[in-house]
């Protein structure tokens, strides 16, 4: 076996590594793994396509683009990147990019799971940022969606879409029968976070007034104190705070809530206000955004 071959299989070995790293999250030493395989194979398209897809997660969305460009000028066969370039387009609200890219992918022959993937960004793409001139789009994106139902309803994340962009469009029915379906599989109640959300979505279809699902956004004003003695502000003259019990009640939502901000005050100036927050970071679906004046 000579020199050439040993790389060859060095690279494969460690592609695979940085894969199942990116895979189950670990993206920083999944970037340090790929760093070492380029260097056995720099014209392998996928490990641009792995640093890529591990930038993404990272936030890193103008370098994660670079990595994808590149896999695409080594292998323009190769459907992934154009998927991953998609996304980073879609984050960075570039309709148009974002649209050239998925329709390319979609056009490649890619698994059904992977095309069901690609309609899942584009539709939840319009929807947000767009839906007033693209309602024509979305009910083609649903049309698709419904091509593939086994897919769709294997993945909740997927189907509440498909029942949102069908009641945007005005197919309240539709929206409403998917998620009644969703809502009743074992897997879906056994989920606090993913059936509140679906019986929330049920609860606006139906026009209820009346609801039973629990909060999936919240602002917590949690003290007055301040570090600072701002002159257009006298939050600094009080020294109100919120007592334990209803900190204990803002914690019991941590199951169902999707978002909240932390305010004040100085929040860092809350004894205990550390452990609440790594309490709330132990829950996978909810981002914790912080008002602090960045001095504690």
């Amino acid at each position: 076996m000579n020199d050439k071959t040993i790389n060859q299989e060095t690279a494969k070995d460690l592609l695979k590594e940085g894969r199942s790293l990116v895979d189950s999250g670990d993206f920083h030493k999944a970037l340090a793994v790929l760093e070492k395989t380029l260097k056995n194979s720099p014209n392998l398209a996928e490990i641009y396509y792995e640093t890529g897809k591990a930038l993404f997660f990272l936030n890193k969305y103008g370098e994660a683009s670079k990595n994808y460009k590149k896999a695409l000028e080594l292998d323009p066969s190769y459907p992934m990147p154009y998927l991953g370039l998609g996304t980073v387009f879609i984050r960075q609200k570039k309709i148009l990019e974002a649209e050239k890219a998925l329709k390319t992918f979609l056009s490649l022959d890619v698994a059904d799971d992977q095309k069901v993937e690609a309609l899942w960004n584009l539709g939840r793409f319009y929807r947000l940022y767009a839906e007033k001139k693209n309602s024509r789009k979305l009910k083609d994106i649903l049309e698709k969606l419904s091509e593939y139902p086994e897919i769709v309803f294997s993945n909740p994340r997927i189907a509440s879409e498909a029942a949102k962009i069908a009641r945007l469009t005005g197919e309240s029915k539709r929206s409403e029968e998917i998620i009644k379906r969703l809502i009743q599989t074992p897997l879906i109640k056994q989920d606090k976070f993913t059936y509140n959300c679906l019986l929330n979505e049920l609860e606006i279809t139906q026009k209820k007034e009346i609801i039973e699902s629990k909060p999936r956004s919240m602002v917590a004003m949690i003290l007055d104190k301040c570090n600072l003695k701002c002159l257009m502000c006298n939050v600094w003259q009080s020294q109100w705070q919120a007592k334990d019990k209803t900190l204990r009640e803002i914690a019991d939502w941590f199951p169902y809530l999707e978002d909240i901000s932390w305010e004040g005050g100085e929040v860092f100036m809350m004894d205990g206000f550390e452990d609440l927050l790594a309490e709330g970071g132990r829950y996978k679906n909810l981002s914790q955004i912080i008002f602090t004046n960045g001095l504690m």
